[in-house]
């Protein structure tokens, strides 16, 4: 006994055909004439995809048939045919791709991978709007770097003229015989290096913080705890000579607005 065979026929395998390109091709902004579905069924756009027997009169057969399975197809007599009804709403797959694009549990390339398969999904229109998107993501993706970060155990010293060199700042603690009220940390823009009678000096201007104001600083080096500084290179710098416990103490912050006399309360010069 023969077995019947599992083929598909001409007929079937045509109209299979004719809504993938409907499905690809074609919504309610873009239609597309009979002669042009036919012309893409025999000379598929896509090398992968092989060709079908097509014209227009068996075109227009194939979609009577999908309209007869069920298939929402519009029909316009000057530009043609346009699939209408989708799985997804415009509004449910724009809601896809937006919470694919901004998921927390997925890496970049996850989420670029995962979008071009929901590509496939789209009306050309959303299309065009969804590309345009994943090309953005993926040159942002391209230009993120790996960045290797040296650190450098050195003196305090070499951590200003690393900091001078780069134009960065100095970040610190102050001893405790000299800790501010909230116990935080500084941060400083050296301008300059010094040592005078065998004391070393950075004249700079520090960052504001929430509860204190910036200025104009001189500060002693050997006042200042855990001295670090990071150059745009990456390199990190850390002071060992200064690297200490964090002040406890609450005396009175050595940062004032006052330069009346060229001794500063926090480095005593002179």
């Amino acid at each position: 006994m023969t077995e019947p065979s599992m083929t598909p026929s001409p007929g079937v395998m045509r109209s299979i055909r004719v809504l993938s390109i409907l499905e690809r091709e074609t919504d309610e902004d873009h239609y597309l004439t009979a002669r042009t579905i036919a012309e893409e069924a025999r000379h598929p756009s896509d090398p992968a995809i092989a060709a079908v027997d097509a014209t227009i009169p068996t075109v227009r057969a194939a979609i009577r048939t999908l309209r007869a399975l069920g298939y929402d197809i519009s029909s316009d007599h000057q530009e043609g045919y346009a699939l209408i009804g989708r799985e997804f709403s415009r509004h449910e797959l724009n809601l896809i791709m937006r919470v694919v694009a901004q998921s927390p549990l997925l890496d970049a390339q996850q989420r670029i991978g995962l979008l071009e398969h929901l590509l496939v999904l789209c009306t050309p229109s959303q299309r065009e709007e969804h590309a345009m998107r994943l090309r953005r993501l993926a040159q942002k993706t391209s230009r993120i770097e790996t960045t290797t970060i040296t650190f450098i155990a050195t003196s305090a010293e070499t951590v200003v003229r690393a900091a001078l060199a780069g134009k960065t700042s100095v970040s610190f603690e102050l001893s405790s015989s000299q800790a501010a009220p909230d116990g935080s940390r500084r941060r400083l823009i050296p301008s300059s290096l010094r040592n005078r009678d065998g004391i070393w000096f950075v004249d700079g201007a520090d960052r504001p913080t929430p509860t204190q104001h910036g200025g104009r600083r001189t500060l002693r080096l050997d006042r200042l705890c855990n001295l670090t500084t990071r150059t745009p290179a990456g390199t990190v710098y850390i002071a060992v000579d200064t690297t200490s416990e964090a002040p406890t103490k609450t005396n009175p912050s050595p940062f004032s607005h006052q330069e009346s006399s060229p001794q500063s309360a926090d480095g005593n010069e002179g």
